[in-house]
């Protein structure tokens, strides 16, 4: 079984290293690996903690050395910030002020039924 191990290496694309799991002293920040199961689908995870946290902007890779160099198109991915408020998206919005305005058609219907 072979090792696929991530890395990140910081916000500037001229930083990252294109380290593979054989590189000694790599200069990108190791985040996670795992052993590679060959028999399996190809689908595998990779538990990744970094120590300071990973920022808004950092650039992450992932090599298992056989696919390399690891920078082709694709294979890197860009770490996008969560939304400040996710349920405040435009379609929750909707659904909010609809829910809202159903309950105030409710309550007036209501109100005129026991009049």
């Amino acid at each position: 079984m072979s090792q696929v191990v991530c890395y990140d290496c910081g916000p500037n694309p001229a930083d990252c290293h294109a380290c593979v799991p054989t590189t000694v002293n790599c200069q990108d920040r190791t985040i996670g690996s795992v052993k590679k199961d060959t028999t399996s689908n190809g689908n595998f995870s990779v538990p990744l903690s970094a120590t300071p946290p990973i920022q808004t902007g950092d650039i992450v890779y992932c090599s298992d050395g056989c696919n390399d160099p690891a920078f082709q198109a694709g294979q890197t991915a860009v770490v996008q910030a969560p939304p400040v408020a996710p349920l405040l998206s435009p379609q929750m919005v909707l659904v909010l002020v609809a829910a809202l305005a159903m309950v105030g058609l409710i309550g007036l219907a209501r109100l005129r039924l026991n009049r």
